[in-house]
């Protein structure tokens, strides 16, 4: 028997996140996810077995500014 996708936790957060996941992280809609990500606002996304992912730590790396050009045109993007 397994456990709905749904009802599974986990004590770590995943390296690659899908669209409900990352709108999740980011407390936004999946639909504005998917708008950030037709306008390149996200960092590239990878096509893992045909399902769009994103690498959360390139994803936080912008939030944090760990890499301030990136994150000034991140964040210039999301203003947009």
């Amino acid at each position: 028997m397994s456990t709905a996708k749904s009802k599974v936790t986990r004590p770590y957060a995943p390296d690659y996140v899908d669209v409900p996941t990352l709108a999740y992280r980011l407390t936004v809609s999946e639909s504005t996810v998917e708008k950030w990500d037709r306008e390149g606002k996200l960092p590239g996304r990878r096509d893992i077995f045909g399902i769009p992912r994103w690498k959360w730590s390139e994803v936080e790396a912008l939030i944090d500014g760990r890499n301030s050009v990136e994150r000034s045109k991140f964040v210039d993007r999301l203003s947009a």
